[in-house]
């Protein structure tokens, strides 16, 4: 009988079948009688006694295709006969699972018999399988041809024809195959190379206006995911704002009670403070946290997250996890808001209607959100729909979604400013806001940009160094580095140009940039005589003017705020008195409009004010119209650049980046002049020495500095007893930590600027030196500053790491191995000695800081490693310092929080630790983590 089975199924004639014993099995279950279990499990509805034996012909013969066509796609990726023999136990339990034998009844009774690749990744990846299928191994191309065989098959056979006949059961085996995935008229393939071919390049037409390195740049090959911090009791957009302009935002009920200054106010931003950085990519991937807002600034990366999200599920190789993975929506809401819908408008419907890059049926999208997490929504910009009105609608739109689908995650993005919370948290919406780039994310987008956009290696390596040591060394640059966009446009600069003698140049490239998506030409439709007359040099000349005005103001360059008045009244001036424009209020007017509408160089505040983005785009256009005064229109004379402007401002910080600038857009020979200037002035009471810093800062402005081989010497001359700087009488280190903080600043500032080229004829050698200069108890701030700028500078010279591990073990003060265990890690992560020694230093340093130090770059670094975790159990328990135990704590709470210890040490520490720094901390992290714990509750309860 089993013969017989095997001969109907047409099993004899393949010789070379690997599957055969599985069919073998399936025969001897049929021979059983009444066609077997696994038939009868297949065909559920309509299976009887009559119609066993056409139903277990056909079931068999579909069996017999679809195990020939995995057996051929395994071949075909490189798996021979021999090992083909290990994978029978695995695929004989894959036919076994309830979505794999549903899904083949089903074929056979429905009008259409395509078979759904969902259901049987999804059976694949239920069983235990010691196999991994091969990346490229397509389920879609084994089923198009079971289908066609099932097909054949029934067409063949009249009673089957028979069986099937029941449109009911048809309507049942459509809807089956609905709710267990995707719709057979859905093309998931097709949706694939959408999403790849929509999203994968990245478009730097606006930076690169010849695109001849970078059009192949596929996003996920450059994108670092950045670190988000929880805001959702904190309204970020009132963060940095000055406390006279948050009064007025509250006056004008542009800030709601709880957005506003005060008490509980203050408490909310340290609450944010406090909160744990986290990576963006384990927040997105918390099934915890289903609905999301993502804030952030302008080029933060809110965008290129979501793209990236969506290529994350398109490049996916293994099948069932490809198949099985929620199918990404990615609507951006500007081009939603302006799709033009009579009625009923949603954003389902546009996804069927809206001429969007792949149209998706509303109806089946419906079905198929039913199921849980089965697609999820990326909502791009909610931002960049500028109308408050329609913006509010966008809003309820997305709120209705939430509450028609509760089981579909939904993520959207916008910017902060302009933002109102409070409808999408009632929606129960989590809201977190990115972080500027860490120092490592730099260095991982350096690598990722430089191996993907370089061929010659030399060329690579030479490129990378450069602006990774631009960024190392100027604070501006560093700054404006933390945004993903701004370092994008400065890797394009840095490929023709240095960037640490030029920043000017790169300051006013990425003007250029972020001004060119300033568009005035919709602006200005209302007045057709001034098209074509606002280009970039117009609009520069505004924010000059503007950041001249904010300068010059009571609060002066630390004063990054301007009314819309005042705004509206430089506009109408350069209109009028330079365009010669007939009706200035009106265009005036209409430009701020814009600039409320758009977020770039300038933006809105609320309370009807504005400022710069980036505070360095002040400092940059107030210089651009200093030199504008002294170059070109000569209303400024050397001497008054030198008496009025160096003079008058030497000795405040906050004109520091503006006179540096000053220095790299002058001609030299000038440059030299103002050094010498600067050092002849009289060192003041408070011991800053702002005046030979400022001299040295400017020196390494100038491209040249050959230029300035006059004013070398003496500005040599007048840092080198810096080195040595001591206040001029007695005081406590330990009690006057002020004192001991600004000398150590001097000092390692000193350092760090007779360290770079141009100064000392061999600046690595005297790092060296000093590096390692145990001699005199005075220069261990010398020697933490060599070590900082030697492992920063000259990574490659084959003595600093021997010195650094040295340092690290070795120097008699705790701050030197504190600052030698830092860098080991920032910039000698991969050597082998790095992690050992990090164990060594948090177990056994003698100094807490260094302990504190190591325990928290293991955590954050090597927290896989198996000695980590009991390591931060122990410093949490024992460690005879309370700030390595509060680190501990807190590294335990946040990275650890499902370890089975983690909650027992938090109570523990809460109740009994002798310090209130670490029980107040164990009490924060417990309240912030462990709220549902009915004993954490009490012991909250009481504490309260």
């Amino acid at each position: 009988m089993v013969i017989a089975w095997l001969a109907s199924w047409g099993v004899a004639e393949a010789t070379a079948f690997v599957f055969k014993p599985i069919l073998e099995d399936l025969a001897k279950d049929a021979a059983k009688g009444v066609a077997g279990d696994y038939i009868k499990s297949c065909f559920k509805r309509v299976f009887s006694a009559l119609s066993a034996e056409p139903l277990a012909k056909a079931m068999g013969q579909a069996v017999k295709e679809l195990l020939e066509q995995i057996q051929e796609e395994l071949l075909d990726h490189d798996i021979d006969q021999n090992e083909l023999r290990d994978w029978i136990p695995d695929v004989k339990q894959f036919l076994q699972q309830d979505s794999v034998k549903e899904a083949l009844g089903d074929a056979f009774a429905s009008t259409d018999p395509r078979l759904d690749p969902g259901r049987f990744a999804q059976g694949w990846q239920a069983i235990t399988s010691r196999h991994k299928l091969p990346d490229g191994f397509s389920w879609k191309r084994v089923l198009k041809r079971v289908s066609r065989k099932i097909k054949e098959i029934r067409d063949q056979s009249s009673e089957l024809r028979a069986v099937f006949e029941s449109q009911a059961l048809g309507e049942i085996a459509r809807a089956n195959r609905q709710i267990a995935g995707l719709p057979p008229g859905f093309d998931i393939e097709v949706y694939r190379s959408a999403v790849m071919e929509r999203y994968g390049n990245l478009n730097f037409e606006s930076l690169d206006t010849t695109g001849a390195y970078y059009s192949g740049v596929k996003l996920w090959s450059v994108f670092v995911p950045q670190s988000v911090r929880e805001c959702q009791e904190y309204y970020p957009q009132v963060l940095e704002l000055p406390k006279e302009h948050l009064k007025r935002l509250r006056e004008r009920g542009e800030l709601a009670p709880d957005e506003s200054p005060g008490e509980e106010a203050d408490e909310r931003r340290r609450s944010y403070l406090e909160q744990p950085v986290r990576p963006v990519l384990e927040v997105v991937d918390d099934d915890r946290l289903p609905r999301l807002v993502i804030l952030g600034d302008p080029g933060a990366g809110k965008s290129s997250l979501l793209r990236f999200l969506a290529l994350r599920w398109a490049r996916i190789t293994d099948p069932n996890e490809f198949y099985t993975k929620p199918l990404p929506l990615l609507i951006e809401l500007r081009e939603y808001d302006r799709w033009e819908c009579p009625s009923n408008k949603s954003l389902l419907r546009y996804l069927n209607e809206a001429q969007t890059y792949h149209r998706l049926n509303q109806v089946d999208l419906d079905r198929l959100l039913q199921r849980p997490n089965a697609a999820v929504f990326f909502l791009d910009g909610l931002d960049e729909v500028f109308d408050p009105a329609r913006r509010e609608q966008v809003v309820n739109d997305i709120h209705r979604l939430s509450n028609e689908y509760p089981t579909a995650p939904i993520i959207v993005t916008s910017r902060v400013i302009g933002y109102k919370p409070q409808r999408l948290r009632d929606a129960e919406f989590r809201h977190f806001l990115l972080q500027d780039f860490e120092p490592e994310q730099v260095e991982a987008f350096l690598d990722h940009w430089h191996e993907q956009t370089f061929t010659d290696p030399a060329d690579r390596a030479f490129k990378r160094h450069r602006l990774a040591q631009a960024i190392e060394e100027s604070r501006a640059i560093a700054e404006l580095a933390g945004n993903p966009l701004l370092l994008t446009m400065m890797a394009i600069l840095n490929r023709n140009q240095e960037l640490p003698r030029d920043r000017a140049e790169l300051y006013q490239q990425a003007a250029r940039v972020l001004l060119h998506q300033w568009d005035t030409e919709r602006t200005l439709e209302s007045h057709p005589e001034l098209k074509g007359m606002i280009g970039y040099p117009e609009k520069a000349e505004i924010l000059r003017r503007v950041a001249w005005f904010m300068q010059s103001g009571r609060s002066g360059l630390a004063g990054n705020i301007i009314a819309r008045d005042d705004l509206e009244a430089l506009l109408q001036d350069y209109l009028k008195g330079t365009l010669n424009v007939s009706q200035p209020p009106g265009v005036a007017r209409a430009l701020v409009d814009q600039l409320r509408q758009r977020n770039f160089i300038l933006c809105y505040l609320g309370g009807d004010s504005y400022a710069f983005v980036h505070r360095t785009f002040l400092e940059f256009f107030c210089a651009s119209k200093i030199v504008q005064q002294f170059q070109r229109e000569q209303s400024l004379s050397f001497e008054g650049l030198r008496d009025e402007i160096y003079g008058a401002h030497w000795a405040d910080e906050t004109w520091h980046e503006v006179l540096c600038l000053i220095a790299g857009m002058i001609d030299a020979r000038f440059v030299a002049q103002l050094i010498a200037f600067l050092i002849a002035r009289p060192a003041q009471d408070d011991h800053n020495y702002h005046h030979v810093f400022l001299a040295a800062q400017c020196f390494h402005e100038v491209r040249n500095p050959a230029f300035l081989a006059a004013v070398r010497e003496p500005l040599t001359q007048a840092l080198m007893p810096l080195l040595e700087f001591d206040f001029p009488f007695w005081y406590e280190e330990w009690r006057e930590t002020d004192l001991a903080d600004q000398r150590r600043s001097i000092r390692g500032k000193t350092v760090r600027l007779l360290a770079r080229p141009g100064l000392l004829p061999n600046p690595s050698n005297w790092l060296k030196d000093w590096a390692i200069n145990d001699g005199i108890d005075g220069e261990k701030e010398v020697r933490e500053a060599a070590v900082q700028e030697l492992a920063r500078g000259w990574r490659t010279d084959p003595d600093a790491l021997p010195i650094l591990k040295d340092r690290a073990r070795n120097d008699g003060e705790d701050y030197v191995r504190r600052a030698a265990v830092g860098e080991l890690v920032r910039g000698w992560r991969t050597d082998a000695d790095t992690l050992p020694f990090l164990k060594d230093r948090a177990r056994n340093d003698e100094h807490g800081d260094v302990r504190r130090a190591a325990v928290q770059e293991l955590a954050r670094g090597w927290r896989t490693d198996a000695d980590t975790l009991p390591i931060l159990k122990d410093r949490a328990r024992n460690d005879e310092n309370w700030y390595v135990r509060q680190a501990a704590v807190q590294e335990l709470a946040r990275g650890w929080r499902t370890d089975a210890d983690t909650l027992p040490i938090l109570k523990d520490r809460a109740r009994n630790d002798e310090s209130e720094y670490v029980r107040g901390t164990a009490v924060w992290e417990l309240a912030r983590g462990w709220r549902t714990d009915p004993e954490t509750l009490a012991f909250l309860e009481v504490k309260e």
